[in-house]
Order: C-alpha cells, then structure tokens, then sequence
C-alpha cells in the first residue's frame, strides 16, 4: 500500500509541476472591455511574459460568469455594480462611466447631459440581453418610467460603431471609448451610469503562473491612464 502512495504523491507531485508551468490563459473578455484592455495585453503584457499565450474567448456577461464556473475559462475581465456570484473572486481593477455616444453631428450632441426622458423617443443601438450595459441602462430607464426606443440589439461593437457614427442610432459607450472614436461624441447622463471592472476567477481556483503573471501586472499597472 505504501508503495501506491508513494506514486501517487510522486504523481500528483508531477501534474501540479506540470500545471504550475502551464502557459496558455484562457481568457474572457466583453467586446467593449476587450477593446480596451487586448491592445494594452499585447503591446505591454505578453512581450513581459514571452512565455504566456492568450487564448480569448468575447461574450456577455451572464455567459461569462457560466464558462468561468465550468472551468471553460481561467479568468475574465467583468463590467459589474458588485460581484453576486458566490462562486467568484476578484481583482478591481477600475472604474470607467458609461456615456451616451452619438454622432458627432447628431443634434442631441448639442446636449451638456441627457436624461431617460431626453432619449425617450431616439432610436437605440444596444448590445443583446445577458451583457451588463444592457441591463443597466435598461433600469436608468425604467427607473425614470420611460421605454427605450430599441432600434437593434447586436453582440458586435463594430456594427454598434458604425451605427453610432452614421446617425442610425444612439448607443451607450465607456467614455475612455469615445474618446478614441473621432465621429462619435460622449454626452453624460444624468443620472450618471458607472462600471466597476475586475478580472475574475473561480474561487479555490489553482493559480497557475500565467495567472499570477496577469494578477501582478494588473496591479502595477494603470490601465485607463
């Protein structure tokens, strides 16, 4: 018996080296966060760690939350008000506020803040229900007792882009995004949205080195700066 538990030990001793030394992070990522944090990844992250590979995967939030806890995925970045899922821990990592973006030549650019009541009758772009955005600014409106206009719901940043910047639709944007998009312009809203984001794991989960390299160097590192 002795024996067995001598291989067993040597065994485990083995495959938590093996996981230990494991390089590929699968990672989760909101389109909108992704367009932010990926660009910062590959110039600054990876070159500092020529060892880890990325392997991403863009959903909702809702979806998120699920591959995490299946163990589909070892992290994710999150937009969130406060992490609900028992299941989770994490990492916050900043605060960004959600704008209405519009058109540059939109006439509602003209505003220096918009409320529920103001879009009432605009015709919206969103992203599809299960991503944070959507529910929330679905509750600004509801809160207010006004039905947002939904013009069309999409799980593509590009196409919510582009119908920001032609005038087909009005949508709701991180400023730190609009900033970096010269046809679109930000407009507050009054109340102000606010997101908090984290990188996210499941609880208990093993750090292997590639997420305590992630862990490190967000950090150390200020990334909406």
């Amino acid at each position: 018996g002795r024996d067995i538990m001598e291989r067993t030990e040597a065994t485990e001793k083995i495959m938590r080296e093996v996981g230990h030394n494991k390089k590929t992070l699968k990672l989760g990522v909101p389109p909108m966060i992704g367009s932010l944090i990926l660009p910062i990844l590959y110039r600054d992250f990876l070159p500092r760690n020529p060892d880890v590979s990325l392997d991403i995967t863009e959903c909702g939030k809702e979806e998120m939350v699920k591959k995490l806890l299946d163990d589909e995925l070892d992290v994710a970045f999150l937009s969130h008000n406060q992490i609900t899922e028992s299941g989770l821990d994490f990492l916050h990592v900043d605060t960004l506020e959600i704008v209405c973006s519009t058109a540059v030549q939109s006439p509602i650019a003209k505003k220096s803040v918009l409320t529920p009541k103001d879009l009432g009758n605009v015709p919206l772009v969103m992203y599809k229900d299960g991503f944070f955005q959507t529910s929330e600014i679905k509750n600004w409106f509801s809160a207010a007792r006004i039905e947002p206009n939904i013009l069309i719901k999409t799980n593509q940043l590009s196409t919510l882009i582009k119908l920001i910047s032609s005038d087909t639709a009005v949508g709701f944007l991180f400023r730190k995004l609009t900033d970096i998009e010269p046809d679109i312009t930000s407009i507050p809203l009054q109340p102000p949205i606010t997101a908090n984001i984290s990188l996210v794991w499941k609880k208990q989960k093993f750090h292997f080195d590639a997420m305590k390299s992630l862990k490190n160097f967000l950090k150390h590192t200020d990334l909406f700066s």
